[in-house]
């Protein structure tokens, strides 16, 4: 729009020009009708181009402002991951009927000796503390949404409700519950489900 407003006024300016030459052939009065002709149109033309641009930045602000929306409702970028990479997020509702979290490491190496007594298996009880801690970082509440996988040894739901679990009946999410169906299923030469079980020592 703007170059259309611009070429058109080049060429009232020129056929200006003409007319006033034809009019008057002196060329010292020619030029001054000229010079002020070119400085009228040159006037009209900024603001021309001025009031163009307003109009452009008036209809391009709501469109700014709903790509801003837009990326709100989305949720900003995406945090995407291969399928073997831990990403672990924290999930909003706790364990029932439990503290979740907040009972502690101390409590977790408790059960974790309990379990080893009820279901022995070849292997001390710090390794399977560090592979609890590789899988959760030590959070009961934790749930990587590529499986899903949750809780402290990030168990699949298809895992979990198998039959080898007689600790199926409890929520997935209950520490004291993934710690001792760890313990059954180590007891039961299971060690390869976990990929942190050969990242450890």
């Amino acid at each position: 729009m703007g170059r259309l407003i611009f070429w058109l006024l080049v060429l009232g300016m020129i056929a200006g020009a003409y007319f006033i030459y034809t009019q008057d052939p002196d060329p010292a009065n020619a030029r001054a009708a000229v010079n002020g002709t070119f400085a009228s149109l040159h006037s009209r033309l900024t603001q021309a181009i001025a009031d163009a641009q307003s109009a452009t930045d008036d209809a391009m602000e709501p469109v700014a402002d709903m790509g801003t929306e837009s990326r709100a409702d989305d949720g900003g970028e995406d945090m995407g991951h291969e399928p073997d990479e831990q990403v672990v997020v924290e999930t909003p509702r706790p364990a029932p009927g439990d503290a979740g979290d907040e009972q502690g490491p101390d409590q977790y190496r408790a059960w974790i000796s309990e379990a080893r007594t009820t279901h022995p298996y070849p292997e001390s009880e710090e390794r399977m503390h560090e592979v609890m801690m590789c899988e959760s970082g030590g959070k009961a509440t934790a749930v990587n949404s590529a499986g899903p996988y949750s809780g402290l040894f990030q168990y699949s739901p298809d895992t979990w409700n198998a039959d080898w679990n007689t600790y199926r009946d409890e929520d997935i999410l209950d520490p004291r519950a993934q710690i001792f169906a760890t313990a059954l299923a180590w007891s039961n030469g299971m060690q390869g489900h976990w990929g942190c079980y050969n990242r450890t020592h």
